[in-house]
C-alpha cells in the first residue's frame, strides 16, 4: 500500500531528524 511506503519514509526521515538535532547541541 502506498500509505504503508509513505509512513516507513517519515519514519525514517524523522529519525534521521533527531539524530541531526542532536549532533548540532
Amino acid at each position: 500500500r502506498p500509505e504503508a511506503i509513505i509512513d516507513a519514509i517519515v519514519k525514517a526521515w524523522l529519525k534521521l531528524e533527531k539524530i541531526e538535532m542532536e549532533g548540532n547541541k
